[in-house]
């Protein structure tokens, strides 16, 4: 028993390094799914020693709460260069943004503001984001800015940042800037990911795959997509259009990541 265990983890192992090997290939032939910008900044080239250092932190991180599968590591730093690019941040400001992708961004609270609006809106950044989310999730309707998106995967509304700030053992509520330090963003991402795969729904999705929990993946193509899905939030579907658009985005940084969750 113990021998096909070990056969089938070998062919795992391999199976991830010709899939990477595949998106590598087509990395360099501009054949990701992802913009121009996403491709020059992922695909075959090291990455600057500030990007190094904190994927070394992040692949830290998740080993140290207890992630040792290769392919979650992988697939969650793929999932954070989609997001941050690696450096931990506040979200940008919408003011150069079209109004038709803020609609599609933000159906839900901008999807009937007419372009009149949503250009005096974008203009002013605090404005935007007391907007797009304020009166949500505990958020007050004036600090939807200081609740904005941060960190590696850009956290956001007011009982995220406190639930994820409990669970980590940081103050995010009355001091959000830390979680754009590298180090609390890093035990940040790690624990989001974790409170989503362990929920009743994230549990479901993981059986859909024939997975019982994170440390069972030995896809990477679900891995990228749930951990992704998990960070859109699992009321979105599996294989729906947010989803697939993240993951889209996500796959371009995978061949350069994987070096860095050994």
């Amino acid at each position: 028993m113990a021998k096909k265990k070990n056969i089938a983890v070998y062919l795992g192992a391999a199976a991830l390094v010709y899939f990477l090997y595949k998106r590598m290939k087509n990395t360099s032939s501009g054949n990701t799914g992802g913009s121009a910008s996403e491709n020059s900044q992922s695909g075959g080239t090291a990455y600057n020693e500030e990007k190094s250092n904190n994927l070394r932190l992040l692949n830290e991180a998740m080993k140290n709460a207890g992630i040792n599968n290769r392919y979650a590591r992988t697939a969650i730093m793929a999932v954070v260069g989609k997001e941050s690019n690696f450096i931990p941040k506040y979200e940008n400001c919408y003011n150069n943004t079209s109004n038709f992708r803020i609609r599609k961004i933000f159906p839900s609270r901008l999807g009937d503001y007419s372009d009149a609006q949503l250009n005096t809106l974008k203009a002013d950044c605090v404005d935007f984001f007391n907007a797009v989310y304020g009166g949500k999730y505990d958020t007050p309707s004036n600090l939807g800015y200081q609740y904005r998106g941060s960190g590696y995967n850009q956290l956001t509304f007011l009982s995220n940042y406190k639930k994820i700030g409990n669970l980590i053992g940081v103050d995010l509520v009355d001091s959000p800037d830390l979680n754009n330090r590298s180090d609390v963003a890093a035990k940040s991402v790690v624990a989001y990911m974790l409170d989503r795969a362990n929920s009743t729904v994230g549990k479901q999705k993981l059986q859909s795959g024939g997975f019982a929990t994170v440390n069972d993946i030995n896809n990477i193509e679900f891995a990228v997509r749930y951990f992704a899905n998990a960070n859109a939030g699992f009321g979105y579907s599996f294989t729906g259009d947010k989803v697939n658009e993240a993951v889209n985005r996500s796959n371009p940084y995978l061949p350069n990541v994987f070096l860095y969750s050994a």
